[in-house]
């Protein structure tokens, strides 16, 4: 009799493919994910159908589908950055289409009060050429002389020539 048994429960685990073989699982889900405060359409929210492990994201306009599924009770959880997650239950029976309205976490501001206060001393650096500077060095012409100053370079055009050039700008004729 043990025997019996053992051999019916051997079939029976055996038989269980082929019976589930016979589900036909082309049911889709549609849907639209929207903005609830503004009713504009989300576009990249992730979608995903639990227990399964099937996931998808909205198109641009806010579609999605989420395709080939069986019959059953899912789980569809949806969520965008700055959303609530929405978790909505579907009893799949025939294709079906929702709408999912998420809420942002927006805080609205009624004022913003800034209070800053500024150092009187000057973040810009100055620097100068003495007048005995320009003595000991007349055999240069000007440009060569302020080339030492930070943020000055000349450009040589010739011989004797030469244009200062501060900070990148050149002087223009």
């Amino acid at each position: 009799m043990l025997t019996f048994f053992k051999t019916l429960f051997i079939f029976a685990l055996s038989a269980m493919p082929i019976l589930g073989a016979g589900q036909q699982c082309n049911l889709n889900i549609r849907g639209k994910i929207v903005d609830a405060s503004t009713g504009v359409a989300l576009s990249d929210a992730h979608i995903e159908l639990k227990p399964t492990r099937i996931t998808g994201a909205s198109d641009a306009n806010g579609n999605f589908l989420l395709g080939n599924l069986c019959k059953g009770e899912y789980h569809v959880s949806i969520s965008h950055l700055g959303c609530a997650p929405e978790i909505v239950f579907i009893n799949l029976k025939k294709d079906t289409v929702i709408t999912i309205f998420l809420f942002h976490h927006s805080e609205l501001i009624s004022e913003v009060d800034v209070h800053a206060h500024r150092d009187a001393t000057n973040a810009q650096t100055t620097n100068s050429i003495s007048v005995a500077e320009i003595v000991s060095n007349a055999n240069k012409n000007i440009a060569q002389q302020i080339e030492n100053i930070a943020g000055v370079s000349s450009l040589n055009t010739g011989s004797g020539i030469s244009k200062p050039i501060i900070h990148g700008r050149g002087s223009s004729k």
